[in-house]
């Protein structure tokens, strides 16, 4: 199956290059997506089977405080992925896009699935959300894959941002932290980015039903139990005091409960599992 790869240096992009490695692995450097004629062209010169957009906007806060940056927020997260969909549709291609655990207001206490009432409490969210609707209004075959808390290797793209996990083991390793507050009252489910990869590999290959997945790990956890978690596989002794998130004020806000329920296909393994290969 020919295949593209998008934001191919990210994180999730490298982790989609293990699974599919006869993939076309294009990035900023090679494809601008903006530029709708070159994005038009490069399809009418592969005529892919399968297009896979791990490219994404994801500096919440720049967004929320700036229009500038809210406008690329919106292009990138909602308007290309409408006309990846587009072309895909017109040439008979499947459509992968990934989506947020952000689309949620955060406001319950029980994990989200899919079909479950979506309320984004700030502009990245929003922004996540209009990319969701744009591709289900331009309908044919695609999977819209929803993420929370990514961690894995980290992207060779110079806009690609470190995890928090390996923040939190850089803080310890490299900075020489012996304390750390971390934020313990927003609650979600970790991801590790190869797991996503190998479940958007099922999707295509069962030829799911098109529609919304949730492509998490199981389980959910603290900003605070997921680095205790991480410090404790890693042998780091490191004190750690639980903080609300008041504590760390940002521009935007952020949903205090977002954890995402695989009510659609088997249940991935735990985070724990997938963090103990990623640590050690």
């Amino acid at each position: 199956m020919k295949t593209i790869i998008l934001g191919a240096k990210g994180m999730l992009g490298g982790a989609l290059q293990e699974v599919f490695p006869n993939a076309l692995a294009l990035d900023r450097a090679e494809l601008d997506l903006f530029d709708t004629g070159a994005v038009e062209a490069l399809f009418e010169k592969e005529q892919p089977e399968l297009v896979i957009n791990a490219a994404a906007y994801n500096a919440v806060d720049q967004c929320e405080e700036d229009a500038a940056q809210k406008e690329i927020a919106f292009r990138l997260n909602s308007e290309v992925p409408k006309q990846l969909a587009t072309l895909c549709k017109s040439m008979g291609a499947t459509f992968v896009h990934y989506s947020s655990d952000y689309v949620f207001a955060g406001d319950g206490s029980q994990p989200h699935a899919e079909a479950s009432k979506t309320g984004p409490v700030n502009v990245y969210g929003e922004s996540k959300l209009a990319g969701e609707q744009a591709v289900q209004e331009v309908g044919g075959q695609y999977y819209i894959i929803r993420l929370s808390r990514l961690f894995g290797k980290e992207g060779q793209s110079e806009v690609s941002k470190r995890s928090f996990i390996d923040t939190m083991l850089y803080l310890v390793k490299e900075v020489g932290k012996t304390e750390l507050s971390i934020v313990d009252d927003e609650v979600g489910s970790p991801t590790y980015a190869p797991d996503l990869a190998a479940f958007t590999k099922s999707l295509i290959e069962e030829k799911a039903e098109s529609g919304i997945y949730h492509g998490a790990n199981s389980g959910e956890c603290s900003w605070f139990a997921f680095a205790n978690e991480a410090f404790a596989l890693a042998s780091l002794d490191v004190k750690t005091t639980p903080c609300g998130s008041d504590a760390y004020p940002r521009a935007a806000k952020r949903p205090a409960y977002t954890t995402l329920n695989n009510s659609k296909r088997l249940p991935m393994r735990s985070w724990q599992d997938a963090l103990a290969d990623y640590i050690t």
